[in-house]
């Protein structure tokens, strides 16, 4: 690569600072899929540090891992559903799904 066309930074930003907020484009997925607001955010979080996402971030798993084991998380609906009632419940919000 010629010294003019090689990668000098790369910027990263899933906080909003530099360009929008990914909770925004999640937040629309919920409402055009009927999903109850935040129940996306709540799957991703519900296994707190030990989360695929997490553990991606934090440079644990290869891509092909991370992939595997996010569409688990986030298939099990029993289980996203459990932490969505205790979700709703520390909000005192209405539980009924």
């Amino acid at each position: 690569m010629a010294a003019s066309n090689r990668i000098r930074a790369v910027i990263f930003d899933i906080g909003g600072v530099v360009v929008r907020s990914p909770f925004i484009a999640i937040s629309a997925y919920e409402r055009e899929q009927g999903l109850p607001a935040n129940y996306i955010n709540v799957a991703l979080s519900k296994l707190g540090d030990s989360g695929a996402f997490q553990r991606y971030e934090r440079g644990e798993l290869s891509y092909t891992e991370f992939i595997d084991l996010w569409t688990a998380e986030l298939n099990d609906a029993d289980a996203n559903n459990r932490a969505y009632r205790a979700y709703l419940k520390r909000r005192d919000l209405d539980v009924r799904m």
